[in-house]
């Protein structure tokens, strides 16, 4: 039979102490372990629920830009018909007045026994035909239209010297000028 004599005591308990306080260390440090990764996990998923909010804030600020772009288009071309009206309404007056302009211009430059049979508009190109006894009329008509502010480009285009049966000569001429509008200070 054998004897189970420990002759050093103080080892044993050295021992058991070592042992005890390694589990002990190792307890805590587990422990801290744990706390530390949970302090982690917390931090991020914070920082996680931060960058969320950031994006989800991001993405309403893009979603009502998006509404204020479509809207800014709409209203552009909202602008962009109504500067093509005004235009069109523009261009409606500039040709009034110019017809204006021509009816207030030809009374006042024809001479006596100069008759006109045709006219013909097109934008600012104006287009005579007529009837004149002599050609010092026309050389008069063409005078006075040259002299005045709002005829510019002056020519006659054809004369055509007739006789009637009344054995009267008469010229008929073709004139085409264009009408200028007059500069306003």
């Amino acid at each position: 039979m054998q004897l189970n004599i420990n002759l050093l005591p103080w080892r044993e308990r050295q021992r058991q102490m070592q042992i005890r306080r390694f589990l002990l260390s190792l307890l805590a440090v587990s422990v801290f372990a744990v706390f530390s990764i949970a302090g982690v996990s917390r931090y991020l998923q914070l920082q996680l629920d931060i960058q969320q909010g950031r994006v989800e804030q991001l993405t309403r600020w893009d979603s009502k830009l998006g509404q204020q772009q479509a809207q800014l288009s709409a209203i552009e071309k909202e602008i962009e018909e109504l500067n093509s009206e005004f235009a069109a309404l523009r261009n409606l007056d500039a040709r009034r007045y110019l017809i204006a302009q021509l009816g207030s211009l030809l009374p006042s430059v024809l001479p006596n026994h100069v008759y006109l049979e045709q006219m013909h508009t097109t934008g600012k190109q104006v287009r005579l035909h007529g009837i004149a006894s002599t050609t010092e009329q026309l050389s008069t008509l063409l005078a006075q239209l040259n002299r005045t502010p709002i005829a510019e480009s002056v020519a006659m285009q054809s004369v055509l010297h007739h006789q009637s049966q009344s054995q009267q000569n008469y010229q008929v001429f073709t004139l085409t000028f264009e009408l200028v509008e007059p500069k306003h200070d």
